[in-house]
């Protein structure tokens, strides 16, 4: 399994994301971001996904438009890579 970005890793860490392990409190913590965070965020997850193939299309495709729920498990899968990583 690939590992997740040293940058990702901070970012997942200042937008509060890092500490969480459910989709529910993670997609309830992604609704509260404002926009700059939440383009942050997305960039992230384009840059991962670059990397890596790490998200099936349907996530893809749902972070490009915005979608809370592909978002949020986009987000975990990043999550569990991060602590495989350490």
């Amino acid at each position: 399994m690939p590992e997740i970005d040293e940058t990702s890793l901070k970012l997942l860490s200042e937008l509060g994301l890092s500490a969480l392990d459910s989709e529910l409190a993670i997609r309830e913590k992604i609704e509260s971001l404002n926009m700059r965070q939440l383009d942050r965020l997305k960039l992230m997850i384009g840059r991962e996904a670059s990397r890596k193939d790490i998200f099936s299309l349907e996530i893809a495709l749902g972070v490009k438009n915005n979608d809370y729920a592909s978002f949020s498990r986009a987000v975990l899968i990043l999550i569990a890579l991060m602590k495989k990583h350490n």
